[in-house]
């Protein structure tokens, strides 16, 4: 029987399955590439109580599951930047992440239409996925608290949001 992916909003109380998602695949390809400083100020942002005080304010959240599982998961913050982009490995490259990432987009422009973009600080193992997600550099990599990223953003204007505005007049 073939597998059964499924996309769905975070509910409260899977605080736990997604902070340990998250440091798993965290701590197989991003902390290797962090000093000791950086993996710290990660797992600073990632525990249960901070996640359910973001979840609580305003951030939003979609996890991907498979059998119940969860096997993928994205925070999104002020309705245009994501926070948070995992996908467990053996899931990476099968549509988890884009299917993710397309659900984000979408409540991000339901819930503000003024959302022109989203950004993303991506770490320099995921900067290749964000483009193939559409995502471009903004500015070259950086450094802060010991964390590795590119700014990178993608539009969410063209000829997909451009039919999407015609359906709805």
């Amino acid at each position: 029987m073939p597998e059964q992916i499924v996309i769905e909003h975070f509910k409260p109380g899977e605080e736990n399955q997604a902070v340990d998602l998250v440091l798993s695949v965290f701590d197989q390809f991003v902390g290797p590439q962090y000093p000791s400083e950086g993996v710290a100020e990660f797992r600073k942002y990632v525990n249960v109580e901070a996640l359910s005080e973001r979840l609580g304010g305003g951030s939003f959240a979609f996890t991907a599951k498979s059998n119940g599982r969860m096997i993928g998961f994205i925070e999104v913050r002020d309705q245009s930047h994501v926070a948070m982009f995992f996908v467990l490995e053996e899931f990476q490259g099968r549509g988890v992440g884009r299917a993710l990432m397309e659900a984000a987009m979408a409540k991000s422009q339901e819930s503000d239409r003024e959302v022109k973009e989203i950004t993303v600080n991506s770490s320099p193992n995921s900067v290749d996925c964000y483009q193939a997600l559409g995502f471009s550099p903004t500015s070259k990599e950086q450094a802060k608290n010991g964390m590795r990223f590119t700014p990178m953003a993608k539009s969410l204007s063209g000829p997909a949001a451009e039919r999407e505005q015609v359906e709805q007049e």
